[in-house]
């Protein structure tokens, strides 16, 4: 899984032609600043606290370990304050995840692959030790909570309000609680 390097490197890790990549300093400022979309701010505290954690754990000097230890707790807390969006300490999240909305959970063991969307209120659990996997260009939309071992399929729909505790197969839409296989994915109902 693909981490980030370096601090500079979290400003731009997770572009996409949704979240498009800062121009520059300027343009980073306004982001954080007056524009402050949750699209930008969410996996760029991620990504800050994470390069903290994986420099807390590679230093053995104790004055590095707590000023890496406080940066990453900082910006974890300033994410659930602001974005209210809550991560693992190291998440398993490739560049290019699109975040569209605040209020998403998920938890530390959780696999996600690039392009994925991920709208409001989304909630990824975990059951008996185990946590989700979300496979590339998955659409999980609002109020979705995927629980334990499981696997959504490529270019699979999670559609709103449902909860899955079944693998969801790729290209298809799953809808419900539990969740079941409502229809196949196509380029008109993808597209939304």
């Amino acid at each position: 899984m693909k981490k980030p390097k370096n601090l500079r490197e979290c400003f731009y890790f997770d572009e996409h032609e949704l979240n498009p990549r800062p121009k520059g300093f300027f343009d980073i400022l306004i982001r954080l600043t007056v524009n402050n979309t949750s699209r930008y701010t969410m996996p760029l505290y991620m990504r800050v606290a994470q390069i903290n954690r994986i420099k807390y754990d590679r230093t053995s000097n104790r004055l590095l370990k707590v000023i890496y230890l406080f940066l990453f707790k900082y910006f974890c807390r300033k994410n659930q304050i602001k974005n209210n969006f809550e991560h693992g300490s190291n998440p398993n999240i490739e560049p290019g995840v699109v975040f569209h909305h605040t209020g998403v959970t998920i938890t530390g063991k959780t696999i996600i692959e690039r392009g994925v969307h991920i709208y409001r209120n989304v909630t990824f659990g975990g059951k008996n030790g185990e946590a989700p996997y979300i496979k590339e260009l998955a659409k999980i939309c609002t109020n979705a909570v995927i629980i334990g071992s499981v696997t959504i399929g490529k270019k699979a729909i999670v559609a709103p309000g449902s909860v899955v505790v079944h693998d969801v197969p790729e290209k298809k839409i799953v809808s419900g609680i539990p969740a079941k296989v409502i229809g196949d994915v196509n380029e008109k109902n993808y597209n939304f």
